[in-house]
């Protein structure tokens, strides 16, 4: 119920910012409607990644294309999408209590690990699994199936040591949720030399790796 309040909340800001000329033609908009706009799109895409809904994120990423593209021709957004805006104290405290959670999840997923007798490879993919539970568990979406995309998610961040495993994929979860507010850099490192590793083969040569948030990282 939560999750869908949000949602429409969302969908009736964005209507009304396309009903105005300005919302018809992303040149018209000033720097703060378009970073306002920009960061309602990235919520709405991540609640349809969270949920594990690809056509509906690709739509949304599809529709938002053009506001991009105004945002780079400003210098308002990086190839990272990170855009940048004032730091509002709200959306702070909950980015803080985000990050709270996933450390949590984190160290909850390598001790049960560890109380197992596994491996610390393993030991970090529980771990890195227990992380990104924490946005699905949200919406409710808990699943064998939601368990392997997870898995499958994580892949690049199998082979850290675990210090750095935590650190990169609570940046990772934040980032697709609070875009502004995250050390995307640290994320990029990770995803590039898992590319440069040639690791992409296993994702049939990128294809299906493309419905995966970082695949944008990689560019």
């Amino acid at each position: 119920m939560e999750i869908f309040i949000i949602v429409l909340v969302v969908i009736v800001i964005l209507i009304f910012i396309f009903k105005s000329d300005a919302g018809k033609d992303p040149s018209k908009k000033t720097d703060a409607m378009l970073i306002k706009e920009h960061n309602l799109h990235i919520k709405l895409q991540n609640i349809a990644l969270s949920s594990h809904d690809m056509d509906k994120h690709m739509r949304l990423v599809k529709q938002s294309e053009v506001l991009v593209k105004e945002m780079e021709k400003r210098g308002l957004i990086n190839i990272n999408t990170q855009a940048k805006d004032e730091v509002d104290m709200n959306t702070q405290n909950e980015v803080d209590q985000f990050r709270k959670e996933l450390e949590e999840a984190y160290d909850n997923g390598l001790e049960t690990g560890r109380n197992h007798g596994k491996d610390q490879r393993i030991c970090n993919e529980l771990a890195l699994t227990s992380t990104l539970y924490c946005q699905v568990r949200k919406n409710n979406n808990v699943s064998n199936e939601i368990t392997q995309q997870l898995m499958i998610e994580h892949m690049p961040f199998n082979e850290l040591k675990s210090e750095d495993a935590k650190r990169a994929i609570v940046e990772y979860e934040i980032w697709k949720i609070y875009p502004s507010y995250s050390d995307i850099n640290i994320v990029k490192d990770v995803i590039q030399n898992f590319v440069a590793k040639g690791h992409m083969d296993v994702f049939e040569n990128g294809n299906s790796a493309k419905y995966l948030a970082w695949y944008k990282l990689i560019k």
